[in-house]
């Protein structure tokens, strides 16, 4: 799931609480709850590695991560910011994100305790079945995003 979906559902759960703590916490779990939901994974990552082992992801890869950081962001807390309080919603979206994060902090510092989160983090996406053999298309990977975030959104309801 993009960074942007995973924020929308946390910001959707930080509607349930008015605890900030709580709601960084629902944000994390929720994280490895809907990576559980089969997915695919972004292509356009794959495409813009770069052969380089210090710099592991092409500028233009970066770009892209940097513009769904910034709507993980903005588009919950445009939607969002008038039921539930500022620093309660960034603290869900931030725990709903932060899983990835540490991956891709991973990427440039390697440790013992990020390589087993990482297993642990993979673990997740094969929850209820292997997704390995799958090999998911475009539009049944934009569908599922979407479907993600539409749910959500429906919570405002």
């Amino acid at each position: 799931m993009t960074l942007t979906t995973h924020a929308f559902v946390g910001a959707a759960l930080a509607t349930l609480t008015t605890n900030p703590v709580g709601a960084f916490l629902l944000g994390v779990g929720s994280h490895f709850v809907i990576d559980a939901i089969p997915h695919g994974h972004y292509p356009l990552i794959s495409f813009l590695r770069s052969d380089d082992p210090l710099k592991p992801y092409s500028r233009r890869a970066l770009v892209a991560i940097a513009c769904d950081f910034a709507f993980a962001f903005l588009l919950p807390v445009f939607f969002f910011n008038s039921i539930v309080s500022l620093p309660t919603l960034l603290l869900a979206i931030l725990g709903a994100i932060l899983p990835d994060l540490l991956l891709g902090l991973d990427t440039y510092f390697s440790s013992r305790w990020s390589h087993a989160f990482m297993r642990f983090h993979e673990r997740a996406h094969f929850f209820f079945f292997s997704q390995r053999a799958w090999h998911f298309p475009m539009p049944l990977i934009l569908a599922t995003e979407f479907g993600v975030i539409f749910l959500s959104l429906i919570s405002l309801l």
